[in-house]
């Protein structure tokens, strides 16, 4: 019987001597998924599936559905840091002159001009004729023309179309980079000393050696003062006279190797000069000391091709170090490991995962869609833009009923796809109710 007494709705009660009914059986539901896991190749059609079967505890009711992909990190790192060295930092260029048996009664015509490999130069010779600033060069086939460019290993010989006379400087100018080298000045009894490459590497100075090769007019006697960046301080290394060398670069010049009382460091100085006969020639060089804006394309393409990939693939910078980049410190202020995690390779993004992917049920032969589906279309993007689908109505499963996804890449990084039935299960249940 049914009264309604005070209460808005109808309320049942039990009459005097009338049986109890039983209550209406309950059904217990968890919340519970059910995850599919794929090998992610990276390679076109690899074609993957994953089965999984419903236990017997109940009936599973499907609500959404959902995936992400988690990266392979040994195979194709996230991260990679860019190669620092001189083929990759822009350093000014350096002269080493190369001197005639008989000079100065031959006139100086020729030298070495160590920079940034592939680079193009320019001789640059003031005169009263502003036409004749850029000096003519003589080509390897004996032609006339007014650039050179640097080759592989940092170096090039050039040799001047006409010979200088004495008292002329000469400066050398990286027209791809926009740099210059010291003055140099052409005289005698002493032209301008100076560091310059390394007479067997032939790469210029760099952070952490302590032997530097200087070069002049043989017989020179020069000294070398080291100003360090971090404390000021100068040391004197003098009394070192150039001897004669024609076997290093084919020509004759003044070498000699210095040895320093300490390890170069980024910024440091290396002041030459010479005192003879009341004249001081001298020249500076500096140790390269990069900046986060200095790093060059080169340095990220080494970089890149030091963890197996290439720029093809691109790469981006690391988000999270934006601020870092705005500050642009020198690289050699950063700790050990935060450069390597500045720079990203650009196909690692878990978003760029691309697929086709069908569902059906195994158990039953039953097809949930009539063609393969692109993640895009049914899933969205695995950066959290439409993170899960949404099923139109509840799928329920009965137990021990079979589920089957099948997987088609079509491009992306290789790693683990994670795909995930959301919903609950139904328990005590045998079968789906109805």
């Amino acid at each position: 019987m049914m009264s309604r007494t005070m209460y808005p709705h109808q309320v049942g009660y039990q009459a005097l001597g009338q049986e109890r009914q039983p209550l209406p059986p309950t059904t217990k539901t968890i919340p519970f998924d059910y995850v599919f896991q794929f090998p992610l190749q990276g390679e076109r059609d690899n074609r993957v599936q994953d089965v999984v079967e419903i236990s017997m505890e109940g009936v599973f009711v499907a609500l959404s559905l959902g995936y992400s992909v988690v990266l392979d990190e040994q195979r194709r790192p996230r991260t990679f840091q860019p190669v620092i060295d001189q083929r990759t930092t822009p350093p000014n260029p350096v002269l080493v002159p190369f001197f005639p048996p008989s000079f100065p009664t031959d006139q100086f015509d020729g030298f070495l001009v160590a920079g940034m490999p592939e680079s193009e130069i320019t001789i640059l010779g003031p005169t009263n004729t502003p036409a004749e600033i850029i000096l003519p060069l003589t080509s390897p086939s004996g032609t006339t023309q007014n650039t050179s460019r640097v080759g592989a290993d940092g170096t090039v010989m050039v040799k001047l179309k006409t010979p200088v006379a004495l008292g002329s400087i000469l400066r050398v100018w990286d027209r791809t980079d926009n740099l210059l080298s010291q003055v140099f000045e052409v005289n005698v009894p002493m032209t301008t000393p100076g560091i310059g490459p390394h007479h067997v590497t032939r790469r210029l100075p760099s952070a952490g050696e302590t032997t530097v090769d200087v070069y002049g007019l043989p017989g020179n006697t020069v000294s070398v003062f080291l100003l360090k960046s971090t404390t000021g301080i100068v040391t004197e290394h003098g009394n070192v006279i150039l001897d004669e060398d024609t076997t290093s670069f084919g020509q004759r010049t003044g070498r000699a190797p210095v040895t320093l009382d300490q390890p170069l460091a980024p910024g440091d100085v290396l002041l030459v000069r010479t005192e003879e006969n009341g004249i001081d020639p001298f020249s500076m060089f500096t140790v390269p000391r990069p900046r986060l804006s200095t790093i060059s394309l080169g340095a990220l393409a080494a970089g890149l091709e030091k963890v197996g990939t290439d720029l093809t693939g691109g790469f981006r910078l690391n988000p999270n170090f934006t601020a870092l980049i705005t500050a642009d410190p020198p690289l050699d202020q950063q700790a050990d490991g935060t450069l390597g995690r500045a720079f990203e390779t650009g196909a690692v993004a878990a978003e760029e995962a691309s697929f086709r992917y069908s569902i059906d049920v195994v158990s039953t032969g039953r097809e949930l869609q009539n063609k393969e589906i692109h993640n895009i279309a049914g899933l969205g993007i695995a950066n959290g833009d439409r993170p899960f689908r949404p099923f139109a109505k509840p799928m329920m499963f009965e137990p021990r009923s079979s589920i089957r996804i099948q997987i088609t890449e079509i491009s992306g990084p290789p790693g683990t796809l994670f795909i995930v039935l959301q919903g609950y299960k139904m328990l005590g249940t045998g079968r789906i109710p109805g």
